[in-house]
């Protein structure tokens, strides 16, 4: 009895799997908390689904010895628009975890869920791949928001009076019961998360894939600097962000300075930072707002009735494709005219950039403070929610557990249509005809009456012998199914198809090109694929740009999903134990293991840069405008690029002119573009 129990001993030892050791005893990880989403509340989390969001997770080292960063891994688990699992593995700013240690800040991976009622779950995994701990997040601590929804992401301050003045459109009456904040915050189709610690800001672009403007306030010197000194590549992200086409308002004020060295690390905006001004008030901010605001005037002076301090603001001096949308008089002591808001491109994106802080005052204590945000709000295309609108969509249920329905945030988009619309063409391959469900029917109706009746008739009417049946219906099953069989092959063939849509932006002033790609795939067979998108240099002059940061890559790679509620999305059905998983490769350049199933398709997009030669431009512009009173242009513009250019329409402010064809290496012969109404 002894020897069997030693036996049992060996063998036990045997068949623990050697990361099991790393889950137990000395070097032991725990997952504490994860926090799907930005911030809303003390307690609670907002993220947009079908859209990338920043996870944080709360690690503690439970066991007796340190473990490096390069242990172990986060894998963030979930599934995508067509319920098929999928890995992201995060590996990047992961620390050393001594004894006891938690991790705070939290560390940071990105889900995509693929709906609203999608399941999250985070890993730890040890170097070899082996689970160490999992953990879900509180369903009721986030709240998922449908993908027409809007997300406003204030960094540095929390900007209540912003929120009051979009949410409403209209003071509330006297005797009116007054919201708070996070009440206030829960209806309509807009929704306000933040971001207090520079910490707490996504690592990589696509964290911010679901926020549709962001705004940075600079009044905390703290967050500012942290900011300008971070090296872990959350400058950069947000910079690409904006360059892919985020929007980003920040505000200058009493830390002009850091802003100023911000904004010329970043080159995010040619605009220069001098110093500051001074104005009895900003008339301009005022008349840009419109509707009357009151006077927008410095603080009053203590002990002295109706006289107020002058409004000091930061010295604007706009570069090269910066526009100023407001602009103060000059005065006295000034004799140039100050701008006090500009703006311009970056990529594919816009910043707006005010020269007075928006968390501080003058600003905050200003009567006109909610007409500039409702203004700023149509500037950087933010719908405010009416007082009816809230009426009539109140708190919704939060967390994934109840899905939501398309009433709680209003109908469809009209992107969200587009994109059904785009993913409908692509899934459509002429080689490969759709059978009508006419057909298929007939088809099953044959068979269910051939080993039905036809199959009895025959052997009692005329074979008399109903035993081989045992014979005849396994050989009408074989039968009629090697004819279906061979007929979808006949009919849909054997080819691996792709059908691909490429849209590409030229950004002259960064020598950039972005490109957007969306794919399908058709599968004529069950297969697992690798799928990456490479761009082709051939005769575009481009060369692919070396990483801005660490991990930064000019390709990504992910799933394409309609934009559905859960309960309108199709299903595989397939059981969970059963359920295929494909991963995300490192940086998110492609995926790999990706199953489709026979005669199915599949969609994905991807999203890529490259860098543009400097000797050889793809496009040449040389335009002006005829006079500084009109917005008439004239000029020329040549294409470098290796093919024609059909129905070529050239947008300025809100004039059109139409081009027609732009050939290769052509330069019009009329220099002055004819105008047309937009």
């Amino acid at each position: 009895m002894r020897y069997l129990v030693l036996l049992a001993l060996v063998l036990s030892a045997l068949l623990v799997p050697p990361g099991a050791a790393f889950a137990q005893g000395a070097r032991k990880i725990k997952i504490e908390k994860v926090q799907v989403g930005f911030q809303s509340t003390a307690e609670s989390s907002r993220y947009k689904a079908a859209a990338w969001t920043p996870v944080y997770i709360y690690l503690t080292n439970e066991g007796s010895e340190k473990i490096d960063g390069k242990e172990y891994a986060l894998v963030v688990e979930t599934t995508d628009s067509e319920d098929v699992q999928n890995h992201y593995t995060e590996r990047r700013l992961l620390p050393l975890l001594n004894p006891g240690e938690s991790t705070n800040p939290p560390l940071l991976a990105y889900v995509r869920p693929g709906g609203d009622t999608s399941e999250i779950t985070v890993h730890v995994q040890n170097s070899e791949g082996r689970t160490i701990d999992s953990k879900k997040p509180d369903p009721y601590a986030a709240e998922a928001l449908p993908v027409n929804a809007q997300i406003v992401l204030l960094a540095g301050s929390k900007l209540p009076g912003m929120k009051r003045a979009l949410i409403h459109d209209e003071k509330p009456k006297a005797g009116d019961l007054q919201e708070d904040d996070e009440s206030l915050d829960a209806k309509g189709p807009l929704r306000f998360v933040y971001v207090e610690r520079v910490e707490q800001l996504p690592a990589r672009w696509f964290g911010y894939q679901g926020v549709d403007l962001m705004v940075l306030t600079t009044a905390r010197e703290e967050f500012i600097s942290n900011l300008l000194t971070d090296a872990t590549g959350r400058k950069e992200a947000l910079v690409e962000w904006v360059r892919r086409g985020g929007r980003l308002v920040i505000s200058a004020g009493r830390n002009q300075l850091f802003v100023k060295n911000f904004l010329e690390k970043t080159q995010l905006l040619k605009c220069d930072l001098t110093g500051t001004v001074q104005r009895k008030e900003l008339g301009g901010v005022r008349s840009w707002v419109g509707f009357q605001p009151p006077v927008f005037q410095g603080t009053p002076i203590k002990g002295k009735q109706n006289q107020y301090l002058d409004v000091e603001f930061t010295e604007l001096v706009p570069g090269t494709g910066v526009d100023v949308l407001a602009r103060e008089a000059p005065n006295d002591k000034d004799r140039k005219e100050r701008p006090s808001i500009v703006q311009g491109g970056c990529g594919l994106g816009r910043v707006v950039l005010t020269a007075f802080d928006l968390d501080a005052p003058p600003f905050t204590t200003w009567g006109g403070r909610d007409d500039f945000w409702r203004k700023l709000a149509v500037e950087m295309d933010i719908r405010q929610v009416t007082h009816q609108e809230a009426a009539a969509n109140p708190n919704p249920a939060k967390g994934r557990g109840q899905p939501q329905q398309p009433n709680v945030m209003g109908q469809g988009s009209e992107p969200g249509e587009l994109a059904g619309r785009l993913q409908d063409s692509l899934e459509e391959f002429d080689k490969v005809p759709v059978i009508n469900f006419g057909w298929v029917a007939l088809f099953i109706l044959f068979y269910i009456l051939l080993v039905g009746p036809i199959d009895y008739f025959v052997l009692k009417k005329l074979v008399k012998r109903l035993e081989l049946t045992w014979v005849t219906f396994p050989a009408a099953v074989l039968t009629i199914s090697g004819v279906a069989y061979f007929t979808a092959y006949w009919l849909k063939g054997n080819d691996l198809r792709v059908n691909k849509i490429d849209v590409v932006d030229v950004d002259l002033n960064s020598s950039r090109a972005y490109g957007s790609t969306w794919f399908t795939i058709y599968s004529p067979r069950i297969q697992n694929y690798t799928v990456g998108v490479e761009p082709s240099p051939a005769g575009w002059n481009w060369a692919t740009p070396k990483a801005e940061a660490t991990g930064d890559n000019a390709v990504f790679v992910d799933w394409m999903g309609r934009a559905e509620a859960d309960w309108q999305r199709g299903q595989q059905g397939i059981l969970n134990w059963n359920r295929p998983t494909y991963r995300y490769a490192a940086d998110g350049a492609g995926l790999e293991s990706v199953p489709i199933r026979v005669w199915a398709t599949k969609s994905f997009t991807a999203s890529w840069k490259m860098t543009l030669s400097e000797e050889k431009p793809l496009f040449e512009a040389g335009l002006h405008r005829v006079d500084a009173k009109r917005d008439l242009l004239e000029g020329t513009i040549t294409s470098h690029l290796p093919v024609d250019l059909k129905d070529v329409t050239l947008i300025y402010k809100d004039l059109t002119y139409k081009i027609g064809t732009l050939n290769h290496m052509y330069v019009p012969s009329t220099p002055r573009f004819r105008s047309l109404a937009s």
